[in-house]
């Protein structure tokens, strides 16, 4: 395109004015060797330049690696050389060089005949090469692999010898020790950092020298009450920050803070594993989520004139904080103190922010069959909840974090809206809040969406939960150990509204009563936890009895856990107003990504009214969650 021309051409032109090279100019940055023992010897910067259009948005780089030969970078759909698009570049006597390539196996990467990356400057600096280039989001390359709004597998390697002759069939290959991979969200970050209101005060709220219990999974709850004078007014939340010791960062995988409203100073205010602390302080962890932290997370700065408010009149004085500890290596004697530091003002925003906690409640009645490559749930906020709590003009959604555990491969965030036709009303799937497909259990940050998204009272959403349970040999059942599984989002958004749970969890009933596989009373002991009166020494004996293998258990139980009926409910987070129902996933009318490559797009399908009612088993042309 014409758009396109002049943004080559603008980047060509840059080569003869570029005299200089300045990294403080860049947004974004991470340390990538510093994933393989290496320290700072490998440094990635980044700029992101969003137009509105995947194919004319610009992300520019800038490598710098200490080393005077080649360097490489690349986006991997795997973390595998093999399928990754990648680009090659060094500096020599002052002439810099870049090739994009793609990766066809693991093996010296192929020079692309479609060169998509663009060099604007290199040097060789104090024994460090520094490359800046820029590449679109989209290609329309088939050898090009799209940025996207998700978790990127970054790929990186380099050598200390430039290529023979500047020849780009030269490359030698890295040593086992310059090369790996790392899982970043290049798009996932504000273009332009807020500052900080000139009356920003901090307070922090830690552990205090916990021992980490040497077992695998340790939830440990700690309550703290807060001082008099930090919540006698309302304030603002603008920022806040994880405090993760040094000493315990490989055992932390997340820290939670929830308001906890009920608790009086006669409360026991001590700290202990979750699952024995005292009944009226666990129920704190039904309340509303003040903060959210997970491996692979960064400090999360609020947009400009939105803050989350605090304190005030009738405020709880209590919050409740939430240690998730993995120590899978059994380890004795870590001590940990980590936390959050929170940032306020006493100016009021224009905006007060919510967290909408959404999803699948956390459950054993969800069921992931051993052996499987991909497997899908569902957990939705149906549309009662959102007709209820959400004010008249709805609410805008900015940021959001994903999260599974380790069987975790894929979440998608649907929004469905209800629409009037002329004979009839249908639920349209609208494009997603979210999608990503490259999942990392290690790499789970809080993420400002590219585009705000606006939600209506009467919307559904719907997230989808996509798993790979191939190295496991028994069934992996929803639960809070890091083996067991969850399916959750959080939901950023503005103005803030009395919906600060919304869940649902799968009705197995029918199911159950088609296991013909099992006996009379197996099947009981599944269709009756259904009515969440599980009973753990019946219910678990029957599930494990299934042979996944027979009878297309494992995609019955899938359309049953995706499409089949709910238990939901929603609340204000103070349970002082909860309502609980039964519903199903209806799509009439999916939304179809446009294939903006395509030298013909077409439009998408037209919605019309479905044939005939819907019904609890799969129809042609019904509509899917894919």
């Amino acid at each position: 395109t014409m758009a396109r021309t002049v943004l080559v051409l603008l980047g060509l032109f840059s080569l003869s004015l570029a005299n200089h090279i300045d990294l403080n100019s860049y947004t974004f940055s991470a340390s990538l060797s510093s994933e393989i023992g290496q320290g700072d010897d490998y440094q990635l910067y980044w700029n992101i330049n969003r137009t509105g259009d995947p194919l004319t948005s610009i992300i520019s780089f800038a490598v710098r690696v200490r080393t005077t030969g080649w360097v490489g970078l690349g986006v991997s759909p795997t973390g595998d050389m093999t399928g990754s698009d990648v680009v090659i570049g060094w500096v020599n006597e002052g002439d810099h060089f870049l090739h994009d390539r793609f990766a066809d196996a693991r093996a010296r990467p192929p020079v692309d005949e479609s060169q998509d990356w663009f060099i604007t400057d290199g040097a060789e600096m104090d024994g460090y090469t520094v490359l800046l280039f820029w590449r679109y989001w989209v290609t329309c390359d088939d050898r090009d692999n799209p940025i996207e709004a998700n978790t990127a597998r970054v790929v990186f390697s380099w050598n200390n010898a430039d290529p023979a002759d500047d020849n780009p069939d030269n490359i030698v290959q890295h040593g086992s020790q310059m090369r790996g991979a790392i899982s970043l969200n290049l798009l996932g970050g504000q273009t332009v950092t807020p500052t900080l209101p000139e009356d920003a005060k901090t307070f922090t709220l830690r552990v205090d020298n916990i021992t980490i219990p040497n077992v695998d999974t340790t939830y440990f709850c700690q309550p703290f009450e807060l001082d008099e004078d930090l919540i006698a007014t309302e304030r603002y939340i603008v920022k806040f920050a994880p405090v993760i010791s040094e000493t315990s960062l490989q055992y932390v995988h997340h820290v939670l803070l929830y308001i906890c409203n009920g608790l009086t100073s006669n409360d026991p205010l001590v700290g202990d594993a979750c699952g024995v602390i005292d009944d009226n302080v666990a129920q704190c962890r039904d309340g509303v989520l003040l903060g959210a932290w997970a491996v692979g997370g960064t400090d999360f700065l609020y947009p400009k004139d939105i803050a989350y408010p605090f304190g005030g009149p009738g405020h709880s004085r209590y919050v409740l904080m939430e240690m998730h500890y993995n120590n899978p290596n059994l380890d004795e004697g870590v001590i940990d103190s980590s936390g959050f530091e929170f940032t306020y003002t006493d100016v009021e925003p224009t905006h007060k922010a919510g967290i909408l906690t959404t999803g699948l409640r956390v459950t054993p009645l969800q069921i992931i069959p051993p052996g499987v490559e991909s497997f899908k749930t569902t957990g939705t906020c149906f549309s009662p909840c959102t007709e209820r709590f959400l004010p008249e003009e709805g609410i805008t959604i900015f940021a959001n974090t994903l999260h599974t555990h380790l069987l975790g491969t894929g979440l998608v965030v649907h929004h469905l809206r209800k629409r009037s036709l002329d004979e009839c009303e249908v639920d349209e799937e609208l494009p997603p809040i979210e999608t990503n497909l490259q999942y990392d259990f290690n790499f789970q940050q809080l993420n400002y969406l590219p585009e705000e998204i606006h939600v209506k009272p009467g919307d559904e959403l719907v997230l989808e939960c996509r798993y790979k349970s191939t190295e496991r040999g028994s069934v992996t059942y929803g639960g809070l150990s890091t083996y067991d599984e969850m399916c959750l989002t959080f939901l950023v958004y503005y103005p803030r509204a009395p919906l600060d749970i919304c869940l649902s969890f799968p009705d197995l009933t029918e199911w159950a009563e088609g296991l013909s596989q099992l006996t009379e009373e197996q099947r009981q002991a599944i269709s009756g936890a259904s009515s969440n009166n599980l009973n753990p020494s019946t219910y678990y004996p029957a599930v494990e009895a299934i042979d996944w293998t027979i009878d297309n258990e494992v995609e019955n139980l899938e359309y049953q856990a995706t499409y089949g009926r709910q238990f939901a409910y929603c609340e204000d987070g103070i349970a002082e107003d909860r309502i609980r129902f039964t519903n199903q996933i209806q799509v009439d009318c999916p939304y179809v990504a446009p294939d903006i490559c395509s030298d013909s797009p077409t439009d998408s399908p037209e919605c019309v009214c479905p044939e005939t009612e819907p019904t609890t088993e799969p129809t042609a042309g019904a509509g899917t969650i894919t």
